[in-house]
C-alpha cells in the first residue's frame, strides 16, 4: 500500500465512525512519519 491508499483507508474508517476524530488523528500521524 502506498502513502496516499493508507490515508484514504483511513479517511473512509473516520467517516464510516469506525475511528473517531482523535483515533484518526493519531494514526495519522503515525503513518505520516
Amino acid at each position: 500500500m502506498s502513502l496516499a491508499d493508507d490515508l484514504i483507508k483511513l479517511e473512509e474508517l473516520r467517516r464510516a465512525g469506525t475511528l473517531t476524530e482523535t483515533e484518526f488523528a493519531q494514526t495519522k500521524v503515525v503513518v505520516l512519519l
